[in-house]
């Protein structure tokens, strides 16, 4: 005897429901996953933006600096021109203070500068200062140089009309020491040709520069 074809199962109305919500789940997950996926994309493309950015930032600021930095020489003669910091403009102080260097070339300084020249005494460190900070250039030298040594040197601040001063400086950390504002150069001997180079390159370019400093002192050192 042949069997009876099975009838196809109706669905109940509540597994209809059921298998309605499953897919309505099911697509919204999918929704949420193409959310994340899209937020995730446009996160990536702001750090990407931002990364940009900060490279081109960067390579401005680095291009800035390239063509706007010092290009002052580093060396006079092959005497090499050391670079100190250059704090305390316009800071003035009746005080005395404690340099970084012998002479001092920045920082806290007097009120008053000193006429530029020949100078047959040593100038007071905080007084020197203010003169550097106008943009004179000091030649100074231990007072146990040879006299003739010292002669040379007061006839090279002969040659200028203003910005430079000459001087003896009994602590000088070198026999002669050329300097200006946040720089100097140490000489174990008087190189002329290098001293004038300095005073070219580094006269009337302190951070006062243009105030006068008129070469009206007129008093060689006497051994």
């Amino acid at each position: 005897m042949a069997k009876k074809k099975a009838k196809p199962r109706r669905r109940s109305p509540s597994g209809a429901a059921d298998h309605e919500r499953r897919q309505q789940r099911l697509e919204e997950r999918r929704r949420e996953k193409e959310r994340a996926l899209e937020q995730a994309r446009r996160a990536a493309a702001r750090r990407r933006a931002i990364r940009t950015a900060l490279l081109a930032a960067t390579f401005a600021a680095l291009t800035l600096w390239f063509f706007t930095r010092d290009g002052a020489p580093e060396t006079f003669g092959g005497h090499d021109v050391q670079q100190f910091t250059t704090d305390g403009v316009g800071e003035h102080s009746d005080a005395q203070v404690d340099y970084e260097t012998s002479p001092p070339v920045s920082g806290t300084h007097a009120p008053g500068a000193v006429p530029c020249g020949v100078h047959g005494e040593p100038i007071p460190d905080e007084t020197q200062v203010h003169n550097l900070e106008h943009g004179a250039v000091g030649i100074q030298y231990q007072p146990d140089l040879d006299p003739e040594e010292i002669e040379r040197l007061e006839a090279i601040v002969g040659e200028y009309d203003s910005h430079v001063f000459s001087a003896p400086y009994a602590g000088a950390q070198a026999p002669v020491v050329v300097s200006s504002w946040g720089r100097l150069m140490e000489l174990e001997e008087v190189d002329e040709a290098a001293v004038k180079d300095y005073i070219d390159e580094f006269a009337d370019s302190g951070p006062e520069r243009n105030q006068s400093c008129d070469n009206t002192q007129d008093d060689p050192f006497e051994p």
